[in-house]
């Protein structure tokens, strides 16, 4: 963003159209930056030598009101579980309420075990949207995987 900061950019983009998801392409290594443009409301990164496959995923999930988050970032913003065996605490933020109704139904089904293109047959959903809705599960969460996410799920009782 010339003329600024990548936070300070964010910031007055996010001044200017404060309910428009942002997702930031870049190529910024510094995890602080990154996490404190998160912390302003930023919906996704995709890093600069990502395909144009991811970079059109991410922008459908985000918005389809998803976020997308590479590893990295999922692991940044993800509290490990507690010592004395609690269960996982999932990234600040992460919400049931965040999904949508055709997201849950996606996390039952793969609670049941079945694969994106199984679940895409019985929604009548093309495989790249299920696997828009599964990402954007997982990001909504907080979770690093599929089974993660179902885990979190059964143990919240949403499932």
């Amino acid at each position: 963003m010339p003329g600024a900061t990548p936070v300070e950019g964010v910031r007055r983009l996010r001044e200017a159209a404060p309910g428009s998801p942002i997702l930031v392409v870049t190529g910024i290594e510094d995890d602080q930056v990154l996490l404190d443009m998160f912390d302003l409301g930023v919906a996704g990164f995709v890093p600069k030598i990502s395909s144009p496959t991811i970079l059109e995923l991410a922008i459908r999930l985000i918005l389809a009101g998803g976020q997308y988050l590479p590893e990295r970032m999922v692991k940044l913003t993800t509290r490990p579980p507690g010592a004395n065996g609690e269960p996982p605490r999932f990234a600040a933020g992460a919400s049931f309420s965040k999904l949508t109704v055709r997201q849950i139904e996606v996390l039952r089904m793969i609670a049941t075990g079945k694969s994106n293109k199984e679940i895409a047959r019985a929604l009548s959903l093309s495989p790249a949207t299920v696997k828009a809705h599964v990402a954007a599960v997982i990001a909504a969460l907080g979770t690093t995987n599929r089974t993660e996410a179902a885990f979190a799920a059964r143990n919240f009782g949403v499932i």
